[in-house]
């Protein structure tokens, strides 16, 4: 019966490993030694000076859209694209939204 699934040996460093302690001991130091915690200095985001919006800017992340925005978007769009999986594509919402009473 022919084995496929074995490592017999394996070359490291130059130096063939034959037996199972010697190349068990190879490929642990291998990946021992590419995955190893290595100290980086990194850098800190404490003392960068970040912009801050006001209340006013704040209250316009949160307003609804208004229907002419949202068919500006649309129309702006490509109309192969779809929007989810169900196959509506753009073309779709603007001929609704062309065909709709506002």
């Amino acid at each position: 019966m022919k084995l496929y699934n074995v490592i017999i040996s394996i070359n490291a460093n130059v130096a063939q490993m034959e037996g199972v302690n010697e190349v068990q001991g190879g490929v642990f130091q291998h990946f021992q030694s590419h995955f190893r915690s290595t100290f980086v200095e990194r850098p800190c985001i404490s003392n960068l000076p970040f912009k801050v919006i006001s209340v006013v800017e704040g209250v316009d992340l949160i307003r609804h859209f208004s229907l002419e925005e949202f068919k500006q978007v649309v129309w702006d769009c490509d109309i192969f694209k779809s929007l989810g999986l169900d196959d509506i594509n753009i073309g779709f919402v603007k001929d609704f939204l062309g065909h709709s009473s506002t």
